[in-house]
């Protein structure tokens, strides 16, 4: 999968379902470099319907879709504490985000509906809206600030350089003027 010019290659695949955009950034804030997206399609058999009024029969062929986004990065990047202790923390941010906005629009009907029904003295809008600020303002927030911390740790304790550094002497090419979507075949 790697060329050997490159040297050998941590490779990183992460599940979206529609922020591919927000994914990359905070990969790329942490060394990672985006190869490209893969997809995979898997079978879920037959479905059959019958109406009753014709008496036809409908079948159709039911397919699920998964996109991941792929990025890699040297397996000699040099790390530290802080920076890897950000990157671990960003990770689960990540994923709970993500998580969380498969269900963006299922939580804009719940709050539509809540917010309808619910007296005019209930405190529930106020805490429902509240809960939702929280994942769905606070959680991309949070990411953000966690990527820009691993940027500064990348830019303070030297990553970048010491990565090409090690590369360049093992006769390898310097991480840092490598393109992305260079690796994959």
């Amino acid at each position: 999968m790697a060329n050997d010019k490159f040297g050998k290659l941590n490779w990183s695949r992460y599940r979206y379902s529609v922020a591919c955009p927000i994914v990359r950034w905070e990969k790329r804030m942490f060394g990672w470099h985006y190869e490209g997206k893969e997809k995979d399609v898997i079978d879920q058999g037959y479905e059959g319907t019958v109406n009753l009024d014709t008496g036809r029969v409908t079948i159709e062929k039911k397919w699920k879709v998964i996109k991941y986004a792929c990025f890699a990065r040297p397996r000699v990047f040099p790390k530290n504490f802080l920076f890897s202790l950000t990157e671990k923390l960003a990770m689960f941010v990540s994923f709970f985000r993500r998580l969380v906005f498969r269900f963006l629009i299922a939580a804009i009907i719940v709050m539509a509906v809540v917010a309808g029904t619910a007296d005019s003295g209930s405190s529930t809008p106020t805490t429902l809206g509240t809960v939702f600020a929280v994942l769905y303002i606070g959680l991309p927030l949070l990411s953000i600030g966690l990527g820009l911390l691993g940027k500064l740790w990348r830019k303070v304790f030297k990553l970048d350089q010491t990565c090409d550094q090690i590369l360049d002497e093992n006769g390898y090419v310097p991480w840092s003027i490598t393109p992305n979507k260079s690796h994959m075949g």
